[in-house]
C-alpha cells in the first residue's frame, strides 16, 4: 500500500511539474521568421494572451528584402503585369532612380489609402495594389513614402 501511495505522488508531481514547464515555455516569445523588430507595442511584463482581442507583441521585419506597395490608379489596372520594368525615385531617396520590376498585381480594386495632400487631388478613386521589387538591395527606413514610374508597354 505505502508503494501505491508513493507512485501516486511521484505521478502527481511529474504532473504538476510538466504543468510548470508548460508555463515556463509561454513566458518565451518565439519568432516565426529572423528578421529585425521595427517597434516594441508591448513593455515588459504586459500581457500577451487575451482570447477577445489577441494584440501583436512588436513589428518584426525582414529588411534583407524591401519591397514597394504601390497604389496605382483605376485607369491603368488593366494595363499592369508581373515583371513590367519600373522606376523607384522620390524625395526620400535623394537623386537616386532606382531600377525595379512589379513582382505581384493584387487581383483586387479597393480605396486609395495614400493622399499626396494636394488641393487638386481626387480622393474617391478606386486603385489597385502593385507590389515593386528593386533589383538592387534597397536600404531604406520601412515606411518611407517613394514614387514609382511602370513602363506599360
Amino acid at each position: 500500500m505505502d508503494k501505491q501511495a508513493a507512485l501516486a505522488q511521484v505521478a502527481v508531481a511529474e504532473a504538476r511539474l510538466k504543468a510548470a514547464q508548460q508555463s515556463f515555455a509561454e513566458t518565451f516569445l518565439v519568432a516565426p521568421i529572423d528578421g529585425t523588430v521595427l517597434e516594441n507595442i508591448l513593455r515588459v511584463g504586459e500581457s500577451t494572451f487575451s482570447t477577445s482581442s489577441p494584440e501583436p507583441v512588436l513589428l518584426l521585419g525582414d529588411l534583407s528584402k524591401l519591397r514597394v506597395r504601390a497604389e496605382v490608379d483605376e485607369n491603368y489596372a488593366l494595363l499592369l503585369r508581373a515583371g513590367q520594368k519600373a522606376i523607384l525615385f522620390g524625395r526620400g531617396l535623394g537623386d537616386k532612380e532606382i531600377p525595379a520590376r512589379v513582382s505581384l498585381v493584387k487581383q483586387i480594386m479597393g480605396k486609395k489609402t495614400v493622399f499626396a495632400k494636394t488641393a487638386t487631388e481626387r480622393k474617391d478613386i478606386d486603385v489597385i495594389q502593385v507590389f515593386i521589387d528593386p533589383e538592387s538591395p534597397l536600404h531604406a527606413p520601412v515606411g518611407l513614402e517613394v514614387n514609382v514610374k511602370i513602363e506599360l508597354n
